[in-house]
């Protein structure tokens, strides 16, 4: 991971947006004064990184600084598995919400989220925070832990810091694969156990079962075939014998018949019974021309003719019509009396209806004027209560307006007080900082004296001494460091301290703004109510006049009342006189109604009278219509429709004397007519119908012998002519018995044959099931049974040679996949159990003190090398060391050695750590010791790293080609570049202590 861009604002004691741009640089340091916040810039870092402080802190919270928004916000730009990539983190102390978000610049990949966006960056830098912090980005008082750490976690940190955790990677893929394969190979082998075991053995016995019953099927279908013709031919003759038996059943049972004797008996009936109707018909030739003659004089007028009403309807209208002339003439006379009394009714009610108008104009006039005054009263009323309510607003705002005051006075004597303890806690708050760095640096003068007591430590009399290599007297003794806990509590107790004023002071700060915030409020209401109070009073001032608030509301409103009190009095009077003028107009209007409901009841009596005369006009002219044209008058007068009504009555007279003789002659004639019919039905009873009936038998065995002669291929008798006479009919019913009697003959012979054939026929059957191949169970079953054994011998066959194929593909995925699948169990083993990994740790942990002893034999002029184990070989004495004995400064010197081997070691085995962060610890070099320390430090850069150091050292600041300057203002801390000019002067200052003091 390298850095390219960082942006960061509201972080510590940064307020303000600051921007560093890390690109084409390679060697940078920052200085700065104690406290402006250099180390803050590392911590921006890790923050962007991890979204974590690099110091234990219950939240990141506690890095928002104090006086901004209350907002957090960090964006790095860095580079890592050869990409750039963005991450960008913000929080707020008024919300519990936070932004987290990582996206590789070229846009192929965005993450969202705190846990989304840690786990990639853990992933692109291979490194967690703890390794981070120990190997990467070593703080200030903090380089030693890397060569302070336990083996186990310095083994942990080392897997990461090399790009050996790629082998927990290549264990958890194998496993993932595995897992991935053996329910996929399940899988296979039960789709495989699915299947026909051996499909191709399988597909070959199906087609020899097909083979056989395709044989079977063809010599049961011929069996059939021949079976059926047999079949067809049995039931043809067992048909015919049926039908045979059946017609010379039925030709039997009615043959026998007297039909043929009963007609020639018949016939000479019939010649009796028309020898007695000629004398009727003889009788009835002159009746019949004497009606006709009558007939044709009568015409139109014989009874039921279309004019032999016509006298009868003429005398009945005529009479209607004279009582229609009388009653229209009677209506008439009434028509012109109530007109006349009609005219005289609406003569007089103009007058009234005059009067009546004008009483109706001056109520409306009046009750204008009424609604005029009462509004004119209503405005006057509502304008004094408007006045009213305004004087209360007034009022109520100048009361607010005192309240406001006062409370804002409240307000701003707590935020003094606020304002004022604030302070007291920024004072005790650095106190108890200030406290924390004497405290720490009284314990790390005590580990720097007592090293001595460390490298003793577990050193018995007669043990080589690790300094002199000489023998330790008798009685030697190992030095106590009595001090160290007192001080190591002391710095807990320091820090502790401090924490708490740190929180009373971020609880300060709240109180204080918000008592500031809450004044501030205060301050607002209250100018907006001073503006609306005085607002309000100029208004009722340009209304009413000088007013007085303290007096009541009706002393300031004294003119407005008394005009509403001469309105009111105004809006009554008038009220009154309306009342007196609506009586007088409801009088007049009530008058004109009754009229005006005469006048109504006199014009619909009238139109009345005048409907009835035009009705009955109507009714006589539709009368006169409907009187025949003869009897019909040209004028209806009541002389004349008297004179034609006696007319037409002695016409219907002489009419009803014709039809009288008609109806005589007609009686005869239906006398002889009747006997005539009696004839005619003894000739039906006695001779038609039972020559019918005879018939009927001839033709029963006409039909029956015509079946049977079909039947039996013989000719068959001639019909029956029906329009002969009976004699004929008689003598062609003997001729059809003696036919019927021969045909019964033949037919019994016909069905003698037909049984010999059917027992021929039942033979041939027999033999023909005999030979088929049905196993003993008949013909149809068998034939069913190969055509079933057939269809699944065809399906198996099918499916057999659909699962060759898949079969195949089967076997072959299950081939392939076994060997992968046990090549991945074997890898699981090989690094499940640990020592692979732990035996390429302890390789490259070896190749990496290698390194570091390179490094620190430069640094210490060949003195210093690292043994296997960490430990530190001095070649003064010869000895290893453990690391516990060495000074402050060779600690700081070994710890950089071995920081800049893990940055070598790492990019040259393909690890993640192209960058390392340096936080002071160069205060503790000598001179000499700080230029091999510089230089060790330029050839990390020459190997293209980034390196940054924090120092106070001014040797540090002329040594790098890249200067951050950090100043802490009022408005809080801010970082640029040192120029050029300011790089200058720092290469020509001689001195070689502190930048900064």
């Amino acid at each position: 991971m390298r850095p390219l861009e960082l942006t960061f604002s509201g972080l510590r004691s940064y307020i303000s947006r600051q921007h560093i741009d890390f690109r084409d640089h390679t060697l940078v340091g920052i200085t700065g004064e104690t406290g402006a916040g250099k180390s803050s810039i590392f911590i921006a870092i890790n923050f962007a990184l991890f979204g974590a402080c690099t110091f234990e802190a219950p939240t990141p919270k506690v890095l928002i600084a104090d006086g901004g928004d209350g907002t957090l916000a960090v964006e790095l730009v860095f580079e890592a598995r050869g990409k750039e990539w963005k991450v960008s983190r913000r929080l707020s102390k008024k919300s519990t919400n936070s932004h987290h978000r990582l996206e590789a610049v070229d846009g192929s990949e965005t993450r969202l989220g705190r846990d989304a966006t840690n786990t990639r960056i853990q992933q692109l830098i291979g490194l967690d925070q703890k390794t981070f912090v120990r190997a990467v980005l070593l703080r200030q008082g903090k380089f030693e832990q890397l060569l302070h750490a336990s083996p186990a976690e310095r083994a942990h940190m080392l897997k990461g810091l090399l790009g050996l955790d790629i082998l927990d990677t290549i264990s958890r893929q194998a496993r993932d694969r595995r897992d991935a394969l053996v329910p996929r190979l399940h899988k296979l082998r039960e789709r495989k156990a699915a299947l026909i075991q051996d499909p191709r053995a399988a597909a070959t016995q199906a087609a020899t079962q097909i083979g056989q019953a395709d044989e079977q099927i063809k010599q049961l279908g011929a069996a059939q075939e021949q079976l059926a013709d047999i079949d067809t031919r049995r039931a043809d003759a067992e048909n015919e014998r049926t039908r045979l038996l059946e017609l010379i059943g039925k030709l039997a049972s009615i043959m026998e018949t007297g039909a043929p004797e009963q007609l020639k008996k018949l016939a000479e009936l019939d010649d009796t019974i028309a020898v007695m109707d000629g004398a009727l018909v003889a009788e009835l030739i002159p009746l019949r021309q004497q009606r006709d003659d009558l007939l044709t004089h009568l015409g139109d007028r014989r009874p039921g003719g279309p004019l032999a009403d016509v006298p009868a309807t003429a005398a009945t209208g005529l009479g209607q019509l004279g009582e229609l002339i009388e009653r229209e003439a009677d209506a008439r006379s009434r028509y012109d009396t109530e007109t006349a009394e009609l005219r005289a009714a609406e003569s007089g009610a103009s007058g009234a209806r005059e009067q009546a108008g004008k009483l109706a104009m001056l109520r409306k006039d009046t009750e204008q004027d009424r609604k005029d005054a009462a509004d004119r009263e209503g405005d006057l009323d509502r304008q004094l209560d408007a006045w009213r309510a305004a004087l209360r607003d007034v009022r109520d705002l100048t009361t607010r307006v005192s309240q406001l005051t006062q409370q804002l006075r409240d307000r701003r004597s707590d935020h003094s007080a606020a304002a004022e303890k604030l302070e007291q806690q920024r004072a005790a708050e650095e106190e108890a900082h200030q406290a924390v760095t004497a405290a720490e640096e009284t314990l790390e003068g005590q580990k720097r004296l007592n090293a001595a007591a460390y490298a003793a430590a577990g050193l018995q009399p007669g043990d080589a001494c690790l300094i002199c290599d000489h023998e330790l007297p008798d009685g030697f003794a190992p030095p106590h460091a009595p001090g160290l806990h007192d001080a190591e509590q002391a710095v807990k107790k320091a820090r502790a301290h401090a924490k708490r004023e740190a929180d009373l002071t971020t609880a300060a700060l709240s109180k204080e703004r918000e008592t500031y915030t809450v004044a501030e409020q205060k301050a607002a209401q209250l100018t907006d109510a001073s503006e609306q109070a005085r607002t309000a009073f100029t208004v009722l001032t340009q209304q009413l006049g000088a007013i007085d608030l303290d007096r009541h509301d009706d002393h300031n409103l004294a003119p407005h009342i008394e005009l509403l009190t001469a309105a009111r009095e105004q809006t009554t009077a008038k009220a009154t006189h309306l009342e007196e003028i609506r009586d007088n107009a409801a009088k007049a209007a009530a008058i004109v109604g009754a009229i005006d409901k005469d006048i109504a009841g006199r014009t619909a009596q009238l139109k009345e009278v005048h409907s009835q005369v035009a009705a009955l006009h109507k009714r006589i002219t539709t009368l006169m219509q409907q009187i025949p044209a003869e009897y019909r008058p040209e004028q209806p007068t009541t002389e004349l429709v008297t004179r034609l009504r006696d007319q037409a009555t002695a016409d219907r007279l002489r009419l009803g004397e014709q039809w009288s003789t008609l109806t005589q002659l007609s009686t005869e004639i239906d006398v002889l007519e009747t006997r005539r019919e009696q004839l005619v039905e003894k000739r039906a009873d006695q001779v038609t119908t039972p020559a019918k009936q005879s018939q009927q038998r001839m033709l029963d065995v006409s039909s029956a012998h015509a079946a049977l002669a079909a039947l039996l291929q013989t000719p068959p008798a001639t019909q029956l002519d029906l329009t002969a006479d009976l004699a004929a009919q008689a003598q062609w019913a003997a001729d059809l018995k003696d036919l019927a009697k021969d045909a019964l003959d033949a037919g019994r012979a016909r069905t003698g044959h037909i049984s010999s054939l059917l027992e021929r026929l039942a033979d041939e059957a027999a033999a023909i099931t005999s030979n088929a191949p049905t196993g003993g169970k008949p013909i149809r079953t068998a034939y069913d049974d190969a055509v079933g054994r057939r269809a699944i011998a065809v399906e198996t066959y099918d499916t057999a040679l659909a699962q060759i194929p898949v079969m195949d593909d089967l076997v072959r995925r299950i081939q392939s996949t076994q060997p992968h699948l046990d090549g991945l169990t074997a890898l699981i083993d090989l690094l499940g159990n640990g020592k692979f990994g732990a035996a390429v740790v302890q390789e490259r942990q070896q190749t990496l003190l290698g390194a570091a002893t390179a490094i620190i034999r430069g640094m210490t002029l060949g003195r210093f090398a690292f043994g296997p184990d960490f430990q530190i070989f001095d070649a003064h004495t010869g000895s290893l060391r453990d690391v516990k004995t060495l000074s402050g400064g060779e600690t700081f010197q070994a710890s950089l050695a071995l920081a800049l081997a893990v940055v070598e070691q790492a990019s040259s085995s393909g690890g993640k750590a192209e960058s390392l962060f340096l936080d002071e610890g160069f205060g503790s070099l000598d001179q000499t010791a700080l230029t091999y320390a510089l230089d060790a430090l330029s050839t990390q850069v020459a190997a293209g790293r980034l390196v940054v150091v924090i120092s106070h050292m001014l040797a540090v600041a002329q040594h790098v080609p890249a200067l951050l300057r950090v100043s802490n203002t009022a408005a809080g801390s801010t970082v640029r570049w040192a120029t050029d000019a300011e790089l200058l002067e720092l290469a020509d200052d001689p001195g070689a202590g502190p930048l900064h003091t």
